[in-house]
């Protein structure tokens, strides 16, 4: 959300400064066709392409904005770093909570049996008329619940431990 909201901020300004400087004569060509769509932009990636491109062809009417867009580089590509590495560290985290609460059925049980069903639904992706329709939770819950990882430290704690896995396929209910 804060490099989104940064983003959306460094480029509200980008387009107010363009919006009296497109009027200058000696305003560069290259400029006129960078910034044309400006305003649809939704990528992080457009605004450090044109951030690099400006560094090799500065002009001193843009040294102000450039430093701008140049400090906006930095900072959202910290963010980022920031964010995978917690994204990374979350997962980990998951995975070891995972792998101690097997460890605890394992010590528990003899026997694990899991039914399977089938959940290649979750991974296609919806329709524009699908989405409109409801909120995509779905994708979400798969992210966070990762139930495919829990189900296999389940497995392998119990198969490493000589015990029994037993997998049957879940029983399809009819709607009618």
């Amino acid at each position: 959300a804060t490099r989104d909201k940064n983003f959306d901020k460094i480029k509200a300004e980008l387009k107010t400064w363009w919006e009296t400087q497109s009027k200058e004569p000696d305003c560069p060509e290259w400029l006129f066709s960078r910034l044309e769509h400006l305003s649809q932009w939704k990528s992080h990636y457009r605004l450090e392409e044109l951030t690099r491109f400006w560094e090799k062809f500065p002009f001193e009417k843009g040294e102000q904005i450039l430093a701008n867009l140049k400090a906006w580089c930095k900072q959202d590509k910290h963010l980022w770093n920031w964010q995978a590495n917690l994204r990374e560290q979350m997962q980990l985290r998951r995975r070891e909570n995972f792998r101690v609460f097997a460890k605890k059925m394992v010590d528990e049980y003899d026997t694990l049996e899991l039914e399977v069903k089938d959940s290649s639904w979750i991974l296609k992706k919806p329709s524009p008329a699908e989405k409109a329709g409801a909120p995509s939770i779905v994708r979400t819950i798969m992210k966070v619940g990762a139930a495919s990882y829990f189900k296999t430290a389940l497995e392998q704690a119990f198969a490493s431990a000589g015990k029994k896995v037993v997998i049957r396929e879940a029983i399809k209910e009819n709607a009618a």
